[in-house]
């Protein structure tokens, strides 16, 4: 629960920055679950979703995973870049099909978003962790199973999730903010987490 709360916040915080507006996150779920029931709402929306994620490395092997719808990702991203949209929704069907300006700041946001819950889990544990470039991807919620197991290399039949809803009033925007962390290496997380509760 820690490690969602720190995390997120820290995510959410920079996202905040960034769109100069308020960001809530509501209370962290940890739960074992399977891929496609951690999939859960978002497999049921027929329209398209933004999808980024990175994978991290170090002490623990784990995946940032952020989900939006992709009307509301795009409102974000007219707040980063000052302007408002006249993206057709509709026409949006991969992420190549999003002009330049806004291609570079999705993965902006996904690099931001990623990079600073790894590096607030890195610094409440006290060991490096190192994020990779985010990948991005847009495609209706029902292929959600399908990219978390071809693309996000989700294949064991149980996965360690932990999710935080980020939140912002003003706009009536939802998102999921997902970290799932490799079973084979959960042990060494458990026991820096141990130690850390130990030490406070």
């Amino acid at each position: 629960m820690e490690v969602g709360n720190i995390g997120s916040g820290n995510a959410a915080n920079a996202l905040a920055r960034m769109i100069n507006q308020r960001v809530d996150i509501d209370i962290p779920k940890v739960e074992m679950l399977k891929v496609q029931d951690f999939a859960g709402t978002w497999s049921k929306i027929s329209n398209n979703l933004f999808l980024c994620w990175s994978h991290i490395s170090g002490l623990t092997n784990a995946t940032v995973l952020t989900i939006f719808k992709i009307n509301e990702i795009i409102d974000i991203i007219s707040l980063i870049i000052g302007e408002e949209s006249k993206i057709e929704v509709d026409k949006i069907h991969k992420f190549n099909d999003f002009p330049e300006l806004y291609q570079s700041a999705l993965s902006e946001v996904g690099h931001i978003l990623g990079s600073h819950y790894t590096n607030a889990l890195g610094n409440l544990l006290n060991v490096r962790l190192m994020t990779d470039p985010p990948d991005v991807n847009i495609d209706s919620g029902k292929n959600l199973v399908k990219i978390l197991k071809e693309d996000l290399g989700l294949v064991k039949e149980l996965s360690l999730v932990i999710t935080t809803q980020i939140i912002l009033k003003e706009k009536k925007i939802q998102g999921s903010f997902l970290f799932i962390p490799d079973l084979d290496k959960l042990k060494a997380l458990l026991d820096a987490l141990s130690e850390f509760q130990i030490e406070i």
